[in-house]
């Protein structure tokens, strides 16, 4: 059966629904759980854990003996707004030009793992890749049940969770709404986690009303892109989605220890630390359950998944800006480069949706908040993705360079070569009294001329102006 959603506003839930610690807490803010209490087993370690409601959409998830493993939220865009005091502000679609940003971004090549362990990392938020269910499944036809299973995807995602206390990813899998699910009208929401319960539900509404036969919808957490439209429903569909992203839940854990597996996934981590952590996902773009018939399809795709990549970009900051009200000095924000290669997701689109985000976040954040929002493109350290995201961000002034103070894992320390073994080429002193390196290890010169360059190996070159 396909997953159908409903926004109706009363309910009664079947008796399949209860949970083993009564019901309450297993209806909130529109969403129906499957369950507040569960058994995770990782390797050699196992526990239990259950969840309280402490208010509308957030969960206090407990281990055994009452231990605090954080607090789960899935609060959508408009709340998360009206808790802070400000109104949603409209969606901004794409910055083309450059501008000054208050908030930028600096780009920081890493692993998942060892930065979410990193002690200088402590209280730092992490946008991990996901489905929009929360949890994170190799395709669209299949299921991840047990935490433990995570251990054979190596993927961003799935390392992030592995790197927290078990107990709250399983929670998330136990709960994530799937094809499996049957969503009644009478439940009057959806049945289990997913961010666009209420999105998908005005889109099918409107769907109807405007005669298209098609709605989105979501397969195990993959977002169902409606096929073969007319150029005038496909602008209907990216006006709604527009229109109505601040519904959009941001599903996240805060405040969730860094205690589980090392990077070699083969011990247990050493630290414990609190971070937070952030399932967001990306649309597949003419590939698993999205194929494209043409370009226009695809250009179509492309659209709908950057603006969820922009309001789920947003609802990270305003998390992080929820923090700094709390009294942090500093809020690290560590973005993933959510869509990013099996999912076709274009650089420049992702780079795109961080922008828009971040001009979204400027037209209601104050200016001391802005100070205190440490945003940073989190890039595999493997690849050479931080290069382009470097030529992106420069080209919409939103990038940070590496002078300001880092809060991330310490570069190490190349060893000192001896002058007599040098080539003539590593001899020569670097242009200008400013010359620095950058967080992405490439050298950048920051003389003030007319074209700065990110030197990259050999011959190539990035131009950033």
């Amino acid at each position: 059966f396909w997953l159908k959603f409903s926004i109706a506003a009363s309910f009664s839930p079947p008796t399949a629904m209860a949970s083993p610690i009564g019901e309450r807490g297993m209806r909130s803010a529109g969403l129906n759980m499957k369950t507040l209490s569960g058994i995770w087993r990782l390797g050699s370690r196992s526990g239990a854990y259950t969840a309280e409601i402490t208010r509308p959409g957030v969960w206090r998830l407990l281990g055994p003996a009452e231990e605090d493993v954080g607090l789960f939220h899935a609060e959508t865009v408009v709340a998360l707004c009206e808790g802070l005091g400000v109104q949603a502000p409209a969606m901004v679609e794409s910055v083309s030009r450059k501008r000054k940003f208050q908030a930028r971004v600096r780009v920081h090549k890493g692993e998942i793992i060892r930065d979410i362990q990193c002690p200088l990392n402590q209280g730092a938020i992490f946008v991990l890749p996901s489905q929009l269910n929360g949890a994170e499944y190799p395709s669209y036809r299949s299921v991840v049940t047990r935490v433990a299973e995570y251990r054979w995807d190596n993927t961003g995602g799935p390392r992030g969770q592995l790197a927290c206390h078990p107990a709250a990813a399983q929670f998330v899998l136990d709960n994530a709404s799937t094809e499996a699910d049957v969503t009644d009208s009478a439940l009057g929401g959806s049945c289990g986690l997913t961010a666009v319960d209420q999105l998908l539900g005005k889109s099918r509404v409107n769907g109807k009303a405007a005669g298209r036969k098609q709605a989105m919808w979501l397969q195990n957490g993959y977002l169902n892109v409606p096929k073969g439209l007319a150029a005038g429903h496909r602008a209907e569909v990216l006006k709604q989605v527009q229109e109505w992203y601040a519904t959009v839940r941001i599903l996240c854990t805060m405040g969730l220890p860094a205690s589980g597996l090392d990077p070699t996934l083969a011990a247990a981590s050493p630290v414990a630390h609190r971070v937070s952590l952030v399932y967001a996902s990306a649309v597949p773009v003419s590939t698993y359950n999205n194929p494209a018939s043409d370009a226009a399809e695809e250009a179509f795709q492309r659209k709908v998944g950057k603006q969820l990549l922009i309001a789920q970009y947003f609802g990270a900051m305003l998390q992080a800006w929820k923090e700094i009200q709390a009294g942090k000095d500093k809020q690290p924000v560590f973005l993933m480069p959510l869509g990013g290669g099996v999912f076709n997701n274009h650089v420049a689109d992702i780079a795109d949706a961080v922008a828009c985000a971040v001009e979204m976040l400027e037209a209601v954040a104050p200016k001391e908040v802005l100070a205190k929002m440490d945003l940073v493109m989190l890039c595999f350290e493997k690849s050479r993705e931080d290069l382009y995201f470097c030529k992106e961000f420069a080209a919409k002034g939103l990038l940070r360079m590496a002078e300001e103070p880092e809060v991330t894992t310490p570069l190490k320390r190349k060893p000192t070569v001896p002058a007599d073994t040098m080539s003539p080429a590593a001899k020569a002193p670097q242009r200008g009294p400013t010359a620095l390196r950058s967080l992405t290890g490439s050298t950048v010169d920051t003389t003030a001329s007319p074209a700065k360059r990110i030197r990259l190996t050999r011959r190539e070159s990035i131009d950033l102006d």
